[in-house]
């Protein structure tokens, strides 16, 4: 008996609906990582009567969804290749490289704080350094940023023509306070490298030879200060055998079917030199500490004891295994750490610190 057009039809659908859950099941077809983070719905905020509840459930459901992965993707290709659309905050493309700006006409003089509020800052820095003696170097490192660094390949409305910025008055102020500020932003754009890049064309970060060209030179510098042969690593540059994630951050979170590569990005091999003795450091840093951490640069420089203070908010340990910041043990390691380090991109600096000076001071204070 022949099948009707309609019944082949029916039956087309039928199997078509069955492909998520074959997908999901069979085990034949991998899921596949999809970048960024989704809004999450609190359990205690959520109610059937709004619907909220039904959206959590499918939200759940969605996330164990091996076939939606790839769905995004052939979404996000699709919208990408036909109408240069990007399905991703913040992020904006200008010939051929990604950007990370917080609106569509980001520049410096948008989150400048202010004089005094830097003045009030470095004030505050002051009080610090005072509390856990000269003896400490307190040391200020400025990444290099990226609209800086191409500022050629950018449309004017964001770029930034005025000094009126917090990189030109927090770098002032520290210098005038005395404070060691090692500007990387300044000495990349004086020592221009495009094989090995200093930016991945997908990254927003500084690549891992920029940042083991930086924490060379920070090794050397706080060896220096304190007169002392610190333990500190060589490094040779190789062609990674597979994506970075650290150097195409923001290009990965695109999510598209097409990979992203930048041939003029490198990965480097750390070789560890022995010094006279290791490390310790009380260090505070953004997100430009990852590739720190996962390079295996860190390790390699610093006691097993030194954590990344991540925003102040958690810590990164040398195994990049995070956890909550004990202040009790941030306050022990000031007395005996070898140098304080602030690391921070440019736009970060309008939180320059991330509370760590001011909590620190108060809790110091205290305990006087």
């Amino acid at each position: 008996m022949k099948l009707k057009v309609n019944d082949i039809l029916a039956l087309g659908v039928f199997l078509t609906l069955l492909i998520p859950a074959v997908i999901n099941h069979s085990g034949i077809i991998q899921k596949i990582t999809v970048f960024g983070v989704e809004p999450v719905l609190e359990s205690d905020s959520v109610s059937w009567w709004d619907g909220s509840k039904q959206k959590q459930f499918e939200s759940n459901l969605m996330k164990e969804s091996i076939a939606r992965t790839y769905f995004i993707r052939l979404r996000n290709q699709y919208q990408y290749s036909l109408f240069n659309k990007i399905n991703a905050q913040d992020i904006y493309e200008y010939n051929g490289l990604h950007f990370r700006f917080y609106s569509y006409t980001f520049n410096e003089e948008q989150n400048f704080v202010g004089e005094e509020t830097v003045k009030k800052k470095v004030e505050d820095l002051s009080i610090l350094r005072d509390l856990i003696g000269d003896s400490i170097p307190i040391i200020t490192v400025i990444t290099p940023y990226k609209a800086h660094y191409y500022a050629d390949k950018l449309p004017e409305k964001h770029k930034t023509n005025s000094k009126e910025t917090n990189y030109h008055y927090y770098k002032k102020a520290l210098l005038q306070h005395d404070f060691p500020v090692l500007d990387f932003d300044d000495y990349f754009l004086k020592n221009r490298s495009v094989t090995p890049a200093i930016f991945g064309n997908g990254g927003i970060h500084w690549s891992h030879y920029a940042m083991a060209v930086a924490m060379d030179s920070i090794v050397n510098y706080v060896s220096d200060a304190n007169h002392i042969n610190y333990d500190s690593f060589h490094f040779d540059t190789v062609i990674p055998p597979k994506i970075n994630v650290d150097d195409l951050d923001i290009a990965l979170m695109r999510n598209l079917l097409k990979k992203p590569k930048d041939e003029n990005l490198r990965d480097i091999v750390v070789t560890p030199i022995k010094g006279e003795k290791r490390m310790k450091a009380v260090i505070v840093s953004d997100s430009y500490c990852f590739s720190i951490l996962s390079s295996g640069v860190a390790k390699n420089i610093f006691t097993k004891d030194t954590d990344f203070l991540y925003y102040f908010n958690s810590i990164y340990n040398g195994q990049l295994v995070n956890g909550v910041i004990d202040i009790e043990k941030v306050k022990a390691d000031l007395k005996d750490a070898d140098c304080v380090i602030i690391i921070s991109d440019i736009v970060n600096l309008e939180k320059f610190g991330y509370g760590f000076i001011e909590r620190m001071n108060e809790e110091l204070q205290r305990n006087k």
